[in-house]
């Protein structure tokens, strides 16, 4: 399950108020609030709304726990091995800032 630290690390990802992510979720900005504090044993369906809020605007949260922002291409997609040589550039650079690493959501298919 998402955790509040997530969320709020998405939420700052992503460049995301608390009252737009509450409203793109269908709660009440106290109730992120209360949430994103570990103030609140939210729902498991709230949280899942939340987690595709997120999500439907470009956070990834991978199996292992880890949050990543998915890399955006646009038209002409270059070729895998193009997308994995500027991915490995960026994500060193990201990496050396202690930024969360994109993920290239054609890879994920």
């Amino acid at each position: 399950m998402i955790t509040p630290s997530k969320i709020r690390a998405a939420r700052g990802l992503l460049g995301l108020t608390q009252s737009t992510l509450a409203a793109a979720a269908g709660i009440s900005a106290a109730a992120l609030i209360a949430i994103e504090r570990g103030q609140s044993d939210p729902r498991a369906s709230t949280l899942k709304a939340i987690r595709h809020a997120l999500e439907e605007r470009g956070a990834y949260f991978s199996a292992d726990g880890g949050l990543h922002e998915r890399m955006q291409w646009r038209d002409p997609v270059p070729g895998p091995e193009l997308r994995r040589k500027v991915l490995a550039g960026l994500n060193d650079a990201r990496t050396a800032r202690n930024r969360p690493l994109l993920v290239d959501p054609l890879e994920d298919e």
